[in-house]
């Protein structure tokens, strides 16, 4: 938008948006986008509620696990939360910082929570199928794996990110169906543990810093996908080891031989 137009939009916009209208984009352009969050651990409930607190219009989360103490030296969750399923307890405090009497009824989020294993999960698909971009946070590798092929399968924008096991690097992956590498890619036969153990894809330490960083960057690539600015990187890795160091690869291929893009 021009200056003269954000001006104009600033004056019917929600104060909530005020300062996000400013840096030249319309809310409604994310109100009637739908985001499914995999995963509400330290890095799916970053992105969860920077996607609620920028405008998009409905979010979806399934996670497997209740919320417990050791969950706290990550952001999200308090002790009130104890107990209760991470999807359900992130659903609640989503719909609590954007639905309020000062936010007009047009800019409430939309929210659903699914306690569930994803590997078990039926219809799982129904969910990545009616959403418009997927965050993969999860710290599984087979989980993973099954969320980047529906993803792929069902030609969605896939945004998957992790951390090393010694909390201090971490990755994320940009899935475009049919343009970038999927995340099978990196993974061919064989070599899944191997490479599962290198890239670190456990949760032996987690620190809010690594990962908040690696939340916000992945946020960051799916609105460069949804808005259309900038230039989306495949794979950008990050390390806060001696320096703090941002590394996007432009240059990587897909795998012909893939078993869930090779196809495309």
């Amino acid at each position: 938008m021009k200056e003269d137009e954000i001006r104009s939009y600033l004056r019917r916009c929600p104060l909530m948006f005020s300062r996000i209208a400013v840096s030249g984009y319309r809310v409604e352009e994310l109100l009637k986008r739908t985001a499914l969050i995999c995963g509400a651990g330290g890095i799916g409930v970053v992105v969860a509620e920077i996607l609620a607190r920028t405008g998009i219009g409905k979010i979806i989360i399934v996670d497997k696990d209740v919320v417990g103490e050791e969950n706290f030296n990550r952001l999200g969750f308090t002790r009130e939360d104890v107990g209760s399923p991470k999807a359900e307890a992130l659903r609640r405090k989503l719909l609590a910082l954007r639905n309020s009497p000062t936010v007009p009824r047009a800019y409430w989020l939309e929210a659903e929570a699914y306690h569930a294993d994803i590997l078990e999960m039926k219809g799982f698909w129904r969910l990545v199928n009616k959403s418009d971009v997927v965050f993969d946070c999860l710290d599984d590798l087979g989980a993973r794996l099954e969320v980047n092929r529906y993803a792929v399968k069902l030609g969605k924008p896939m945004f998957s990110a992790g951390t090393s096991r010694n909390g201090l690097r971490g990755t994320i992956r940009t899935v475009i169906p049919g343009s970038t590498p999927c995340l099978r890619c990196y993974f061919p036969p064989g070599s899944l543990l191997r490479q599962e153990e290198a890239l670190g894809f456990g949760c032996d330490a987690s620190l809010a810093t690594t990962m908040t960083m690696v939340a916000s960057i992945q946020a960051d690539q799916a609105f460069k996908y949804l808005l259309g600015y900038g230039r989306i990187a495949p794979v950008i890795r990050v390390s806060l080891e001696e320096e703090v160091r941002v590394m996007p690869d432009y240059n990587v291929v897909r795998r012909p031989d893939c078993e869930d893009c090779g196809s495309l």
